[in-house]
């Protein structure tokens, strides 16, 4: 890896800044896919980054590993989807205390990659299979994944009393739109409605005629 670049991972990742420098974030990304040995290099020196103890650092180093998988191709997944970094970012997540953002952020990016980025990708499955759904049976919470599913997929008989719950509440607004009905005063049927006015004609024409 070239110097600036190493420098540039270290520089967005300093916790001399108090948010993360998305300029420069999207930079590195731009030079990693650059670079044939880019995916390699620079995940060496986020994993050095993960293990600093300053809490401000290691946010930072994820939220450049995010950016990372968005904006990066297989070659880095494949790194990220190894065995070493799953050890690595279980420890993330176990962290707690002073470093619980840490741990939220981490699971955050475990929950995306495996519903979203990884999702259905028997390559990269780790994150999903051994990661994300491992943890959350060992009690791990994740945050509600938006636009997606915050638990396991659903069962056969999941799904069946899903459809139950739904007729239930269809019969329940099918009685209540009856009773209104029901309550509603009748309204004259239109031929007892014509037969009326005309016979208040008739009527009217023989009294004239009288």
């Amino acid at each position: 890896m070239s110097r600036s670049l190493s420098d540039d991972v270290v520089r967005a990742t300093s916790d001399d800044k108090s948010e993360a420098d998305w300029t420069l974030i999207m930079d590195i990304c731009d030079r990693v896919n650059e670079s044939q040995n880019g995916p390699g290099d620079v995940m060496k020196v986020v994993k050095k980054r993960l293990a600093d103890s300053r809490p401000l650092v290691v946010l930072h180093t994820l939220s450049l590993l995010g950016a990372l998988v968005e904006n990066c191709g297989r070659q880095l997944h494949l790194l990220v989807c190894s065995r070493d970094f799953v050890t690595e970012a279980r420890r993330l997540v176990r962290m707690s205390g002073p470093q619980q953002r840490v741990s939220d952020k981490m699971k955050e990016l475990i929950q995306k990659w495996a519903l979203d980025n990884f999702k259905g990708n028997t390559e990269l499955g780790i994150i999903e299979h051994e990661l994300y759904w491992k943890l959350k049976n060992e009690g791990v919470h994740f945050p509600l994944a938006h636009g997606g599913q915050s638990g396991p997929p659903p069962s056969s008989s999941t799904s069946r009393s899903t459809t139950n719950t739904q007729l239930t509440e269809d019969e329940q607004l099918a009685r209540a739109i009856q009773m209104s009905l029901n309550e509603a005063p009748p309204c004259p049927a239109p031929q007892q409605a014509v037969r009326t006015d005309i016979n208040v004609i008739y009527r009217l024409k023989d009294k004239w005629c009288e």
